[in-house]
């Protein structure tokens, strides 16, 4: 939009450059300043439009949740070889947003291969959330337990997982975290 209008505008211009030198007198010289003056008028208008929707637009996305899925780990060594004996995984979802979090979900999650092939399938497993209101900075932990047990299975690692949560003015989102070789990635749909 801006470019078309630049190139229409210095088209505009010229036109009426070409009109005035052949009329050349005072009259058409006010006329051409008048002129000129609106399209700088226009022209700022514009500017200053795309400023304002840039600016709602970081307003918004700094004044709203965002829940992404974390893993914490904890080592558990052997007190008689000093070695790592086993390592558990605490899934957790955090608010790294500035609003708070409400009506939090999992929606869909895919579990690390190594779990999988452990005998674990995507539907041997069920998450269930400490908390479902999440303020700023604040951690829920993801319980997770496999079917048919009754306590917390803290071994389930995910390789992705999206979260559907709410703000404080009913306005829906949702986060899609992947880890992959331990690099974390953060999608936010709409």
């Amino acid at each position: 939009m801006k470019k078309n209008f630049c190139i229409l505008s210095s088209l505009y211009i010229s036109i009426i450059f070409v009109v005035l030198y052949m009329l050349q007198s005072s009259v058409a010289v006010q006329t051409a300043a008048v002129i000129l003056t609106g399209l700088v008028v226009i022209w700022y208008s514009l500017e200053t439009q795309l400023i304002r929707e840039e600016t709602q637009k970081q307003t918004k996305l700094q004044f709203r949740p965002f829940v992404i899925y974390d893993i914490k780990s904890e080592e558990r060594i052997s007190k008689s070889t000093g070695q790592v004996d086993f390592i558990i995984y605490y899934n957790e979802l955090k608010n790294i947003g500035n609003m708070p979090a409400l009506s939090i979900e999992v929606k869909e999650y895919e579990l690390e291969r190594g779990f999988t092939g452990a005998g674990f399938e995507k539907e041997d497993i069920e998450i269930y959330l400490s908390d479902h209101v999440l303020q700023k900075g604040k951690v829920s932990s993801m319980i997770t337990r496999s079917r048919g047990h009754n306590i917390n299975d803290p071994m389930f690692c995910f390789r992705s997982v999206t979260i559907e949560y709410r703000d404080i003015n009913d306005e829906k989102y949702t986060t899609k975290t992947t880890c992959k070789n331990w690099h974390w990635s953060f999608e936010d749909k709409k």
